[in-house]
């Protein structure tokens, strides 16, 4: 398994465990946020996009077969969060 599917699967198990707390899907707007205690929502921050530190861009996207140019996407229905990892042609 490679670094960045480990992240994916490590957020997606962050969020599907934020979302059961708070009673419903985490927004793509929330998942740096901090719920009514002050809290983060996430216990594990969104990971930076590897050739520039402290910086990474997430777009809301249910659609697995679409590419983008994002460093993330985010599915809030499913919970689901991926690496855009862009298809070389062979």
């Amino acid at each position: 398994m490679s670094k960045l599917q480990q992240l994916s699967e490590e957020m997606t198990s962050a969020i599907k465990r934020a979302s059961v707390e708070l009673g419903r899907p985490i927004e793509t707007h929330e998942l740096e946020g901090r719920n009514a205690t002050g809290h983060p929502f996430l216990t594990v921050p969104i990971p930076d996009n590897p050739l520039v530190d402290g910086v990474s861009t997430v777009i809301e996207s249910c659609d697995p077969k679409v590419q983008h140019k994002s460093d993330w996407s985010y599915c809030p229905s499913s919970g689901q969060f991926k690496a855009n990892i862009p298809q070389h042609d062979q």
